[in-house]
């Protein structure tokens, strides 16, 4: 089946058992990817959840009936539907947007695109963008990344969203830090690890495990790990969620960043690619480099 074909029968057939709007809409996600999205309306709520459609695609192509990945989209949807409006207020009104404000870190040049339309500060070959969390009763929470636009609404500057995302990333989306050891231990309990000592490789996110390379950004973070070890840091970006922070032990940089694009080209989606290439803590100057 064709993916036009697809996503109109995908449509068709959940507005026929939800007996709700659904919306079709094209999205330009992380890395200037564009993807096609559905929101299943429930009229009694001013918010509703996003759903993706391209790896559904992917599932059918494999093999999933049309009726199971309905079933599956609209059981999503049912997990993550609104149980009350959302305050619009608490976003429009600046004094209380303010303390909701975090930072995303992202690619410039896969990005170019996508950053005409976001207030953002460059990061060496990166850049810094901004989200709104949004806080979703019994569901999480949700995030509404910040546009231009938002700046005349709000009557700040690019400089103002720096400085409160710097404020605020540390305590809403706090800095998680495992060794590979903990972590794969942690999502695989059954699994067997061998236990010949491995080199110090540390797995550094947020709570949330999203977006969480950010926290190269997080003040003195970098510096603490790096005084611990009495060493500068490698720092390996594994995706735009997390990155490995390694003691620098003469580590070759060409090494690595063949390391970086062969599991970017082989493991990710594009759309979670943050660089490739490793960068570099300097414990003297305090700085994060774009090479040794």
């Amino acid at each position: 089946m064709e993916y036009q074909n697809f996503i109109t029968i995908i449509k068709e057939e959940l507005e026929h058992i939800s007996q709700k709007e659904v919306h079709l809409d094209r999205q330009s996600k992380n890395n200037d990817v564009i993807v096609d999205s559905l929101t299943i309306r429930d009229p009694a709520f001013n918010i509703a959840p996003t759903i993706y459609l391209t790896p559904y695609y992917a599932r059918h192509l494999d093999g999933m009936s049309i009726q199971e990945i309905v079933r599956d989209i609209y059981d999503t949807y049912e997990q993550a539907a609104p149980v009350s409006d959302f305050d619009v207020t608490q976003y429009t009104d600046y004094q209380k947007a303010q303390q909701s404000i975090c930072m995303r870190l992202v690619n410039f040049e896969k990005n170019r695109e996508r950053l005409r339309d976001l207030p953002h500060v460059r990061f060496h070959d990166l850049a810094i963008i901004f989200a709104y969390i949004l806080p979703i009763e019994d569901k999480g929470y949700g995030a509404i990344v910040v546009h231009r636009n938002h700046l005349a609404l709000w009557n700040v500057t690019v400089e103002d969203l720096y400085a409160k995302a710097m404020e605020n990333s540390p305590h809403i989306l706090p800095v998680q830090i495992d060794t590979m050891d903990a972590l794969m231990k942690r999502l695989c309990p059954e699994g067997v690890f061998p236990d010949d000592p491995q080199p110090q490789m540390l797995v550094m996110s947020n709570s949330r495990s999203v977006y969480g390379a950010a926290t190269i950004l997080y003040p003195n973070v970098l510096k603490h790990l790096s005084d611990r070890y009495e060493k500068d840091l490698f720092i390996i970006p594994s995706s735009i969620h997390e990155v490995i922070v390694l003691p620098d032990e003469s580590y070759d940089p060409e090494e690595l960043s063949q390391l970086i694009c062969d599991v970017n080209e082989m493991e990710l989606e594009d759309t979670d690619i943050l660089s490739d290439h490793p960068y570099y803590y300097s414990r003297q100057t305090d700085e994060i480099l774009m090479h040794p």
